[in-house]
């Protein structure tokens, strides 16, 4: 079975039918079905952490940098982004276990879903990537700059590093952290019913 492409994704509901041609939403996909951005997302999933969080830098330098203006970053398609990244995860068997509000570490998105394994509806392997290191600095920089300065690509970095040195230990702590520091927090029922009318009224 082949991974997720935005031509299916545009094909799954109705709603999605005005992205057909539009540069920006097929780029933020390609974004989230990169094999080394499935491999970031799975493994924050398996860490209890936001499935997005690894791709949220790409996706903000894109619109920032490359974006032709086609797809802005309204309520409606950040939620749309969020649908991109769960057609992109089901085919390995991950699934949205629950939203969290308060998302940090990004200037545009402000909710972000977890997701956890379902072995029994998994159709394909996670791809076997090992994510480059982004930059050459040192463990000490890496810390300071995450846990001083909420630099988020410098935490993946860590994780990265401590799977390399059999420190994985280590990992806990920066998950520690950034769960001590209320960098999102559960949705409450009223406001997972209200998301949930949200995303119905949207597939309207």
């Amino acid at each position: 079975m082949p991974k997720a492409q935005f031509s299916d994704f545009v094909k799954s509901s109705p709603f999605f039918k005005g992205l057909v041609g539009n540069h920006d939403a097929e780029k933020i996909f390609d974004i989230l079905n990169e094999d080394e951005q499935i491999f970031e997302a799975v493994s924050a999933s398996e860490d209890g952490l936001p499935a997005l969080l690894p791709s949220v830098k790409k996706i903000e330098d894109f619109v920032s940098k490359n974006s032709d203006g086609s797809f802005p970053m309204t309520d409606t398609n950040k939620r749309i982004v969020g649908k991109m990244q769960k057609f992109v995860l089901e085919p390995f068997g991950y699934f949205p276990k629950k939203s969290k509000r308060d998302f940090a570490g990004s200037t545009i998105f402000k909710t972000a879903t977890c997701y956890g394994y379902i072995e029994s509806r998994a159709a394909m392997p996670v791809p076997n990537v090992k994510p480059v290191l982004k930059t050459n600095r040192s463990e000490e920089e890496l810390r300071k700059a995450y846990i001083e300065g909420g630099d988020f690509g410098a935490m993946f970095e860590l994780f990265e590093l401590y799977k390399e040195t059999g420190e994985e230990e280590k990992s806990e702590e920066l998950i520690d952290i950034y769960m001590d520091r209320g960098y999102y927090r559960w949705l409450t029922d009223a406001e997972e019913a209200m998301m949930a009318e949200e995303d119905s009224q949207d597939n309207n």
